[in-house]
């Protein structure tokens, strides 16, 4: 199961469009850090870099990184942030500015990344020129590390919302094996790999609800990046398990179905492809767990329950849901489940409450972006009912 296009490509689409896919190198294997160096040399990037990462992920790999490059020659600063919000986003800009940095390279899990593709990229428009930057992951926890999209927290009116920000994709990616298995040794962070496929599975709902938006408001498809995406899940169905369970082989070729889920947003010039209604409910609890004395959750667990959800709402109301067997939404509990991944509200700390409000509210957040709940909004009582048909 390999990369799924071109590298380094610009193209025409039969969707009238032509693509481009800038990312030059992907970088998957064990001791991977270690080849970083050699990396950046043949990309041709410069001598001045900017490594994003939180304090966690400068321990793991940021400072390694940074001894892989210092002796050849690279001067390397070192932003630490500690959440994806604007105040980082400006950290990590600023440094770029102020030490006229040639490319940044975020080390971290998707929230770091996010802030350093969001930097680089304004940045870049601060500053009059290009500055790449090289997603080296070491969580493989979502598909936002070859995206071109950055989820940001910004205070708007006084309400600190979840904004999702286009920018550029990663000239390279890098993921140290090694690294990665460590990941799911230890209890902390053993959930990683379990709710990157849950991110994963959402592509089963968000893909017909980008189907809806093209069907029903005339919205901009393109047939290759629906493909690229749904490639991606099939590929992440087949693999998923073995990567769960730590082997290596499957492990590489679930980071490829990350990577190749991102590619498909470079494509489509959006989320779209990989982002519906299901990442909808998913933001709403971001933004009022509190109300329940929670906390924003992990991503992929949300955006799990809530594909199991919106899978049951679509196959329940939408004639044009899938007829294959593997998207069903029994079969994807089943896939979820055998990789220790989330399917209720109750199994992520959302009380039935929350859950009903966020099926309700979520299309709320996003009335541009067309889905089931917003072709069928949900009352309280009609979410009452899907979350008791979720139990069974």
């Amino acid at each position: 199961m390999p990369i799924r296009f071109k590298l380094n490509a610009t193209f025409p689409c039969g969707c009238s469009k032509e693509h481009g896919i800038p990312i030059k190198e992907v970088l998957v294997e064990l001791n991977a850090t270690s080849k970083v160096a050699a990396l950046t040399e043949r990309l041709k990037v410069g001598r001045r870099c900017a490594i994003i990462q939180d304090p966690n992920t400068k321990l793991v790999a940021g400072d390694a990184v940074r001894e892989a490059l210092a002796p050849r020659g690279y001067e390397v600063h070192q932003a630490t942030v500690d959440r994806p919000d604007s105040g980082c986003v400006s950290k990590a800009k600023d440094l770029i500015a102020r030490e006229r940095i040639d490319f940044v390279v975020g080390v971290g899990g998707t929230s770091v990344l996010d802030v350093a593709k969001a930097a680089a990229y304004e940045a870049s428009a601060s500053v009059g020129r290009e500055i790449p930057w090289i997603s080296f992951t070491t969580a493989a926890a979502n598909d936002g590390i070859a995206s071109p999209t950055a989820s940001i927290y910004e205070a708007k009116g006084g309400v600190e919302r979840k904004t999702s920000k286009l920018t550029r994709p990663p000239l390279a990616v890098v993921a140290d094996l090694k690294i990665i298995v460590e990941t799911l040794k230890a209890p902390k962070t053993a959930w990683m790999i379990p709710a990157g496929c849950g991110d994963m599975v959402g592509k089963t709902t968000a893909l017909k609800d980008w189907e809806l938006g093209r069907d029903e408001k005339g919205e901009y498809y393109c047939e290759y990046a629906a493909k690229l995406a749904r490639d991606s899940l099939d590929d992440l169905l087949a693999v998923g398990k073995g990567a769960a369970a730590g082997n290596l082989e499957p492990l590489k070729e679930y980071i490829y179905c990350l990577i190749n889920a991102g590619a498909s947003m470079a494509v489509a010039g959006s989320s779209r492809p990989c982002s519906g209604s299901e990442h909808l409910f998913s933001h709403w609890l971001d933004l009022h767990a509190a109300g329940w004395g929670g906390a924003p959750g992990r991503h992929g667990e949300q955006v799990a329950v809530g594909t199991r959800l919106m899978a049951l709402y679509h196959a329940a109301h939408n004639p044009a849901w899938w007829e294959e067997e593997r998207y069903q939404p029994e079969s994807i509990a089943r896939f979820l489940r055998s990789v220790n991944c989330p399917t209720t509200p109750g199994e992520i700390k959302v009380p039935k409450e929350g859950a009903l409000r966020a099926l309700v509210g979520a299309p709320k957040l996003r009335p541009e972006r067309y889905t089931i709940l917003h072709k069928r909004p949900l009352d309280e009582r009609s979410a009452k009912e899907l979350l008791k048909l979720a139990e069974n």
